[in-house]
């Protein structure tokens, strides 16, 4: 496989499950690809919460981790995961993101509870998209007012240098009053 075979498919598996499908057919070892910046097909899905895309790789044979195993909300599989490797709740996806921010990502408080209450960090470093910015973002009310109870810091700052409620007044989000 070429490495722009294999950059292109992992670009797909972000937002495009025809193209994801169609490159498949044709080269059905892409499922396996790495994208020159160290990206996987299913990290791919995952990070962007796509569960038709990630559903269909893990079909196709792609391994999925507890990133996206929190992505997809398999509470089940993230239990397991966690009861085998505690340390998981430390683990990052693609771009380096948590596990936390892959389940907010795939709408699923049940497992974000889970994760936070197995020892998974509601905070990041500056300069990062951390778990409050990305449930203020997604609009996810129940998620923000979680994190926040858990100590999410409302001032670090994103890659854009903005804190979450510049963020949410920004885009209009209406979690403003939990934030102030």
């Amino acid at each position: 496989m070429k490495q722009e075979e294999q950059n292109s498919f992992v670009m797909a598996a972000h937002h495009d499950l025809n193209k994801v499908k169609q490159l498949l057919r044709n080269i059905p070892g892409l499922v396996h690809a790495r994208a020159s910046w160290n990206e996987t097909p299913l990290g791919a899905a995952a990070h962007v919460g796509n569960k038709d895309i990630m559903a269909f790789l893990i079909e196709a044979g792609a391994k999925p981790d507890i990133c996206t195993w929190a992505a997809l909300g398999n509470l089940d599989e993230v239990m397991k995961t966690v009861q085998k490797h505690p340390e998981c709740v430390q683990a990052r996806g693609a771009h380096n993101l948590s596990v936390v921010f892959h389940a907010i990502m795939g709408g699923n408080f049940e497992v974000l509870k889970c994760l936070v209450q197995q020892g998974a960090p509601v905070n990041e470093p500056e300069g990062t998209l951390t778990p409050l910015h990305v449930a203020v973002v997604k609009g996810d009310r129940e998620a923000v007012e979680f994190l926040l109870d858990q100590g999410a810091d409302r001032k670090t700052r994103d890659r854009e240098g903005k804190t979450p409620l510049e963020r949410a007044r920004l885009i209009g989000a209406k979690v403003v009053d939990l934030l102030r």
